[in-house]
C-alpha cells in the first residue's frame, strides 16, 4: 500500500506558515473530499488541474523542495482515485494492492518491481499502470515492465490508464499489439470511459 498519499501534501500546504498557501491548501482539501465521495471523472480532471495551477502559480517560490513534487502530487492522486474506483465494484473474492511489488523468476534470472494497482487472488490477474502524462519514454518503461510481468504469469492482463497523451498514435498501436492488454484515456470528455473501464475488469474477475 502507498504510504504517502494526496492528503499528505494537502497537508503541507494546510501547516504552512503563508496564509496563501494555507488557501490554496483549504481550496484543494475541499476538492479532495469531494472527489472522494462522488468518485467523478469531472471531480477527477478538477483536482488534477488545480495541483496544476497551485505549482505553476508564485505561491510555491519560496516553499523549499516542494514544488518539485507537483509530479508525484498528481501521480499519487491519480492512482488513488483508480484504486478507490475499482474497490466499489470488485467481487470480494479479489484483493486490490496500491503500489505494491511483484516479483516474477524468468529462467535463473528475477525481476521485482512496484505496481501502481494489481488485481489478484493466489496469483496477479490484472495489473493497471495510472499515468497523468503518457510520452514515448515513459510508455517504453511501460511496455517493458508488462513484459516481464506476463513472461511470470501468461494469463495475467494488463491496463494503462492515462490523461494526457503524449506520445504518437502510432505508439499506442504498437502498445496493443505488444504488452498492453487495453488502455483507457480517463477524462470527462469521454463518455462512457469507467463503464468500459468496469466492464472489462469485471469480464476476468467475475
Amino acid at each position: 500500500m502507498r504510504k504517502t498519499r494526496a492528503i499528505d501534501y494537502i497537508n503541507i500546504l494546510l501547516n504552512a506558515d503563508d496564509e496563501d498557501i494555507r488557501k490554496r491548501g483549504r481550496i484543494l482539501y475541499k476538492l479532495y473530499l469531494n472527489l472522494k465521495e462522488s468518485l467523478s471523472l469531472n471531480d477527477l480532471v478538477v483536482f488534477i488541474k488545480n495541483i496544476e495551477n497551485l505549482f505553476n502559480s508564485n505561491v510555491l517560490k519560496n516553499f523549499g523542495r516542494f514544488p518539485q513534487s507537483m509530479g508525484q502530487f498528481r501521480a499519487y492522486a491519480f492512482e488513488e482515485y483508480v484504486y478507490d474506483l475499482i474497490k466499489t465494484f470488485l467481487p470480494p473474492k479479489y484483493n486490490i494492492y496500491w503500489n505494491d511489488k511483484i516479483r516474477v523468476r524468468i529462467d535463473d534470472a528475477i525481476y521485482e518491481a512496484a505496481q501502481d494497482i494489481i488485481i489478484r487472488n493466489d496469483k496477479p490477474i490484472i495489473v493497471i499502470e495510472v499515468k497523468v502524462d503518457v510520452d514515448a519514454q515513459r510508455l517504453k518503461a511501460c511496455l517493458m515492465n508488462f513484459m516481464f510481468l506476463k513472461k511470470g504469469y501468461r494469463r495475467l492482463k494488463t491496463i494503462l490508464i492515462y490523461m494526457n497523451w503524449n506520445a504518437s498514435e502510432n505508439w499506442k498501436k504498437l502498445a496493443l499489439k505488444t504488452s498492453i492488454d487495453r488502455i483507457f484515456w480517463f477524462n470527462s470528455k469521454n463518455m462512457g470511459v469507467l463503464n468500459r473501464f468496469k466492464s472489462f475488469v469485471l469480464n476476468i474477475t467475475s
